[in-house]
């Protein structure tokens, strides 16, 4: 271009007139810059998609942002600089632990890809041992008060619903009821030292599908997980964001005017 367009010499030279066009160092560098700025445009895709689940995704995309941050050091300034600055402010958002919403932690346990396993391995390399382990913790007793209150609810409903069949009746199917219910109880009571579905759900085995459909899994998994999959269910449709993906890469501020600002 430099050689055949003249307007591109014309304009290099009023740009920058001591360095004439690019070099090829000015290229390598746009090229690194480029793939820098890539990552966070993938990463705002996968936190602003409409029509997919993302919850589980955020955590991954969490670390990754603050790991790439953190280790972006090179001999462009500019890079370096800008690096710095996003540091600051993810730091504002995301820099204290215990502000942030645990569920970002627990979806990612009811990822059959991941699980608890996955969390406390990310904690520990990220906070250390003693920091990843305590953390660990946090997130697993979130998960094991949102299973206790979901099972509590689902005895209470099941506990209703047995009494109005009762009313609506005859005695015969009262006996077959009662009998269906007897039967229950002596397997649950022969079931006492077994696991929930939620500690049998952590110690199976993981899924190692790449593109797995989170949703279609825990749909065919619900009758081996009753509980976990009724959290599950909850947990993975809330979306990440509600701030529209044009306000990610605005160049300006919102600007108020005075009848707006009053």
């Amino acid at each position: 271009m430099y050689i055949d367009d003249h307007k591109y010499q014309k304009h290099c030279l009023e740009m920058s007139r001591s360095r004439g066009h690019p070099s090829g160092d000015d290229w390598k560098k746009v090229k690194g810059f480029t793939k820098f700025l890539d990552i966070f445009y993938q990463i705002t895709l996968n936190f602003w998609g409409t029509f997919y689940v993302t919850s589980n995704f955020f955590f991954h995309e969490l670390f990754n942002l603050s790991f790439i941050t953190k280790n972006s050091h090179g001999d462009d300034v500019v890079l370096i600089d800008m690096a710095d600055k996003m540091q600051v402010k993810f730091d504002k958002y995301w820099g204290d632990f215990d502000n942030m919403n645990i569920l970002i932690f627990v979806v990612v346990v009811l990822d059959p890809r991941y699980k608890m396993r996955y969390v406390k391995f990310i904690f520990v390399n990220s906070y250390g041992i003693l920091v990843g382990n305590l953390r660990s913790e946090k997130v697993m007793n979130t998960l094991t008060r949102l299973f206790n209150h979901f099972k509590d609810s689902s005895s209470r409903t099941s506990a209703e619903n047995l009494g109005g069949q009762f009313n609506m009746l005859t005695e015969s199917d009262s006996g077959e009821i009662c009998k269906s219910q007897w039967e229950k109880y002596l397997q649950e009571e022969d079931n006492v030292g077994n696991m929930n579905d939620l500690e049998r759900y952590l110690i199976d085995d993981m899924e190692f599908t790449k593109d797995l459909n989170i949703v279609a899994w825990w749909k065919d998994a619900s009758k081996r997980y009753p509980i976990v999959s009724r959290i599950a269910k909850d947990v993975l449709t809330v979306p990440i964001s509600t701030i529209a993906f044009e306000s990610s890469f605005r160049n300006g501020g919102w600007i108020l005017d005075s009848y707006q600002s009053s």
